[in-house]
């Protein structure tokens, strides 16, 4: 079968059928739906209809065909895979078959539809000419208002793009001028239990294109430019969410989401966001500008550049993120020219968190949360308070690093720590800006003795019984009575003098002076009695029982414990005599 013509079946007249020859149309169906019965979605697959002949005769039987979508009446490209239809009964001319080439391929651009067949007979597929024009139905070309569009599709249920690449290109513009309560521009609904669902997504790739851009011009009421809402209960669900893929040109300002309130009276927020579950009512990101920008022109009252609030026991009010490799990026900037105001305010009404600040900075200039305060007067840059009988601030570092950094500057003189009662002027301690700490009351520690770092030989213990050597270092004592014993060896020592404020001597040891300190003991001068004088034995390291009289300058202090035989340790008063 070489002579097949392929005819479109237009429609059906009541009394009679016409056909024309052509190769082929789509038919689109429309039903209009009246009442509460609620229909399945359509998807992306439509109903084909034609008339195949042979010889100008209607053909029966069996046959093959195959679809290709092209963008051109000839030549061109063609679009998505060709769809074949195997062992399709044509009865006398007419076959119906359904296609689908999926979604994205029907943008607004024009179609053209391509047909091979293939029947009973023949050796390969004879392709029709000529391809057949695809027209939208009258429906098709817009919407009325109060349409719907409502879809059961992985990708989106209604695609807007502006691929302007310069000028004030709007992907949406949706424009609200009620003055009713509760009016929005636009109003996003992500209803998702799961999965990164968005509320309102918008993207532009122009320099100065806006991917969302709302406007709140009622002068009353509780009309927002953009509201955005979502039920999910995922950790990356967001109401709404604003994305510059690029990084602004030099002096140009990229703005991913802009709030502006320029309202005299009332409570005026620029950008709200609020989140019931587990996640974040403002989420801002930047590669090279600033995440969460906040800001209040109001010269007086209570104004807030960024208010954070979170209810839920996990979330947070407000978490700003700056991921560039350079510059000074900021995750969330808050700023208020207001006497009374705040920059950025941060409540938690739950057991959450009011402020979370999380950074991967390397330094102290790149810390995760970093305060300055400009006031060259009596500005103070962190203020903590608390109402519980917990601790004000806790610090913690899980390496290896310090716990607490303090630096004042070259010519400061003030304190690096005061600390006061209620009172504010009776100080009970302080570390002055020389490194000298001074208490009102004293110190107190757990270790018993004061120690004084000097250089000593190497492999020394503690509890050691030291003696000077010729050349003025530590060494262990080696005979009984030894005249040049200045004491032991410390354990844990409550105070050691010379030591550095940073770093380690090298070569030195800490040499108990006074108090009370572990020594090594021998009985080979007889059992040790508490209250027994001790000086240094015949054993290297030990100590042994003075007895009577010993010589001068032999003594290194007094038993506090007793040893029946051999040797051990016990707690000795330093007294050197």
């Amino acid at each position: 079968m070489n002579n097949h013509r392929g005819h479109f079946l237009a429609g059906r007249q009541p009394t009679r059928r016409r056909l024309i020859s052509i190769a082929g149309v789509l038919l689109w169906s429309v039903i209009l739906m009246i009442g509460s019965v609620q229909a399945a979605p359509l998807g992306t697959a439509f109903t084909y209809q034609g008339q195949l002949q042979k010889n100008d005769s209607p053909f029966t039987g069996t046959c093959n065909f195959q679809f290709s979508l092209w963008d051109a009446v000839s030549g061109g490209s063609q679009i998505e895979s060709t769809l074949t239809q195997t062992g399709v009964t044509v009865s006398n001319g007419l076959f119906t078959v359904t296609l689908d080439f999926g979604t994205g391929v029907f943008t607004g651009d024009a179609r053209w539809l391509q047909i091979a067949v293939q029947c009973s007979g023949d050796s390969g597929y004879t392709t029709l000419s000529p391809r057949q024009a695809l027209i939208a139905a009258p429906y098709a070309l817009g919407l009325w208002p109060g349409a719907q569009v409502i879809g059961s599709v992985i990708d989106a249920s209604l695609l807007v793009q502006n691929t302007a690449a310069g000028g004030f290109g709007y992907g949406v513009f949706v424009r609200t001028d009620s003055t009713s309560s509760g009016a929005a521009g636009v109003m996003g609904y992500a209803a998702a239990n799961s999965g990164t669902t968005y509320g309102i997504y918008g993207k532009s790739n122009s320099p100065n294109g806006t991917g969302v851009y709302g406007i709140h011009q009622a002068s009353s009421g509780s009309t927002p430019g953009i509201h955005g809402v979502t039920n999910s209960t995922s950790n990356d669900a967001v109401a709404i969410l604003g994305e510059v893929p690029f990084s602004s040109l030099p002096g140009a300002i990229s703005i991913a989401v802009r709030g502006l309130n320029e309202g005299t009276g009332g409570t005026g927020i620029g950008v709200w966001g609020s989140h019931d579950g587990g996640g974040w009512g403002v989420y801002g990101t930047s590669v090279s500008g600033v995440g969460v920008y906040g800001h209040t022109t109001a010269t007086s009252g209570t104004t807030y550049g960024v208010v954070g609030e979170s209810t839920s026991t996990s979330g947070s009010g407000v978490r700003g993120v700056a991921t560039a490799t350079s510059g000074t990026t900021y995750g969330v900037v808050g700023k208020s020219i207001s006497s009374d105001g705040y920059g950025g305010y941060f409540e938690n009404t739950s057991d959450g968190i009011a402020l979370y600040a999380e950074g991967n900075g390397n330094g102290r200039n790149k810390a995760a949360l970093r305060v300055n305060n400009t006031n060259t007067s009596q500005g103070m840059a962190a203020y903590f308070t608390n109402n519980s009988g917990f601790h004000t601030a806790h610090f913690y570092n899980a390496q290896s690093g310090n716990v607490l950094y303090l630096q004042g500057s070259n010519t400061g003189t003030g304190d690096f720590i005061t600390a006061v009662n209620n009172a504010e002027t009776n100080k009970l301690f302080r570390v002055t800006s020389t490194g000298q700490a001074q208490s009102d009351v004293g110190f107190s520690t757990p270790a018993a003795d004061f120690a004084e770092m000097l250089p000593a030989v190497s492999g020394l213990e503690p509890g050691d019984v030291l003696v000077i050597g010729a050349d003025g270092k530590l060494a262990s004592s080696t005979q009984p009575y030894q005249a040049t014993v200045v004491g032991v060896y410390s354990t844990r020592p409550g105070f050691i003098g010379g030591q550095p404020v940073d770093g380690n001597l090298e070569g030195h040891i800490p040499l108990a002076v006074v108090g009370i300190v572990p020594v090594k003991v021998s009985t080979e001068n007889g059992p040790i009695q508490p209250g027994d004088l001790l000086v240094a034995s015949a054993t290297p390291g030990h100590a042994m029982r003075a007895g009577t009289n010993p010589p001068q300058g032999t003594v290194i202090g007094k038993a506090l414990e007793g040893l029946d035989d051999g040797t051990g340790v016990i707690r000795m008063l330093v007294v050197l005599q």
